[in-house]
């Protein structure tokens, strides 16, 4: 039997965000005002224009848990290039949250999403302020938001910086570098559901037409157990590992003669039907 809307209880999956996206913009218009820290500009804005209507105007951007498995590793172990927000704002979810278990002095709670608002733009930089979503019961009670995600407060963050150095910046730095990357992953649309879905349709609708889903492009190719041509044994996958990424000098140009530095990024090696392990990663330089 179906669910009733009535009774249905919001998940953090790509079909539900803009539900979410959107109550959360209700629940700071009357709530989040005063929960988080702002600049007197930030305060001379609100009275403009609501920090909800901000979130509920947001570009949505899902990201799978593989693809949030290779977020990570890269913010931890990579040298990113600078990627620019491809939106003045946007609202992202993790598939299973963050690892932060490797960050000094991160945040106790359990942050599952995020939203960044570019604050001052050059054309060299921007300047990007983050909010943090958690899905712990602890921050949902604080915080009194009936959603199964509540916005962190400031009072959780301590002294840790909003700004390009930080940890969470350069978790939005890999998304967007990994993102518009073909070879690593790819941005879709998420599937229409095939049965029944306690949403309006229009919410469906709109998630089918405006969420990017961030997805591990796999290898489809399945290493087996066997025999090369030449009789040399071939060696079985258990797992899928991190290929770290690197910079080189990319000769273009008349004649190649020229030389850039460019990024290669991460990729993931291994059958996709394995088991993605972070903990192991492997470096290939390649001329």
């Amino acid at each position: 039997m179906a669910m009733s809307r009535r009774h249905a209880k919001p998940r953090l999956s790509p079909i539900w965000m803009p539900y979410l996206r959107d109550k959360l913009a209700d629940w700071r218009d009357s709530h989040g005002s005063q929960s988080f820290r702002r600049t007197e500009y930030e305060r001379e804005l609100n009275s403009a224009w609501s920090d909800g209507d901000s979130l509920r105007h947001s570009p949505m951007w899902f990201v799978s848990r593989d693809m949030t498995t290779l977020t990570m590793h890269s913010v931890l172990h990579e040298e990113l290039p600078e990627a620019r927000p491809p939106s003045s704002t946007g609202f992202i979810l993790f598939d299973g949250g963050l690892d932060l278990a490797d960050v000094p002095d991160a945040p106790l709670a359990h942050i599952v999403g995020m939203r960044w608002v570019v604050e001052e733009s050059t054309d060299e930089m921007a300047e990007v302020g983050v909010d943090l979503f958690s899905d712990d019961p602890g921050v949902l009670r604080v915080m009194q938001c009936p959603l199964p995600l509540a916005p962190l407060p400031s009072s959780a963050m301590g002294a840790r910086s909003r700004g390009s150095e930080g940890v969470f910046s350069r978790v939005l730095q890999a998304v967007w570098a990994l993102s518009a990357e073909p070879t690593v992953c790819t941005v879709n649309q998420p599937k229409r559901p095939t049965g029944l879905e306690p949403l309006p349709p229009r919410m469906v609708d709109e998630a089918v037409n405006h969420v990017r889903m961030v997805i591990l492009r796999e290898n489809i190719h399945s290493p087996r157990r066997g025999e090369d041509s030449d009789g040399a044994s071939r060696r079985e996958f258990s797992h899928r590992f991190i290929v770290r990424g690197f910079w080189r000098n990319q000769a273009y140009g008349k004649n190649h003669e020229l030389r850039r530095r460019q990024w290669i990024p991460p990729f993931v090696k291994g059958p996709a039907d394995k088991p993605l392990i972070a903990k192991e990663t492997v470096r290939i330089w390649r001329r």
